[in-house]
């Protein structure tokens, strides 16, 4: 963060804006207390098509740190972070292989909810972790070891629905949602 802001506020916590309420969960996992983290969209506000409205905009200017997932899941951040000014953006997906959608309007597109696998949410910590650490280098270990907890979280969760998979036969496993974020899992 700014030298000018740590320089007026020896208590001054960087401020990181993630685009939604998963990220920022991830995020404040990570950080523990030395960060404030805030999601620009509330609980159970709709993602894809979100407006940012104006408040929204000068939070964003203010923060040291946007969050964004990728995969076109938050079209509007795009227009919205240029807005907010020089903040510099972290895009959890950007070096990550995404699934196809397949079967509706948006087949072929990449499905945005990589979260949804344990494993690759396991890579949105490391991802964080780097940016936390770049963000407040005094907090790198603390980053670091947060991170570390969360990813056994992680780790536990996926070798639990592997585990429970494991038991149904390959050619009978079938995944029936309405919900494409499911195939992740």
């Amino acid at each position: 963060f700014s030298e000018r802001k740590s320089l007026e506020n020896q208590n001054y916590k960087p401020t990181v804006l993630t685009t939604f309420t998963v990220i920022a969960d991830i995020a404040r996992n990570i950080s523990g207390d030395r960060l404030l983290v805030e999601s620009i969209t509330k609980p159970g506000m709709e993602i894809h098509g979100y407006k940012p409205t104006p408040s929204d905009l000068i939070k964003a200017s203010k923060a040291d740190l946007i969050v964004e997932n990728g995969f076109g899941l938050e079209l509007w951040a795009r227009k919205f972070t240029a807005a907010a000014g020089d903040i510099p953006v972290v895009v959890l997906t950007k070096d990550m292989k995404p699934l196809p959608i397949e079967g509706d309007v948006y087949s072929g597109k990449p499905n945005p909810h990589a979260w949804m696998s344990p494993r690759r949410a396991m890579k949105y910590v490391d991802v964080l972790i780097n940016a936390f650490a770049g963000l407040d280098p005094s907090s790198k270990e603390t980053f670091q070891r947060n991170g570390n907890v969360y990813k056994q979280e992680l780790q536990k969760l996926d070798n639990e629905l592997r585990t429970a998979l494991s038991v149904i036969p390959s050619e009978r496993r079938v995944l029936v949602t309405c919900e494409g974020a499911f195939t992740y899992l």
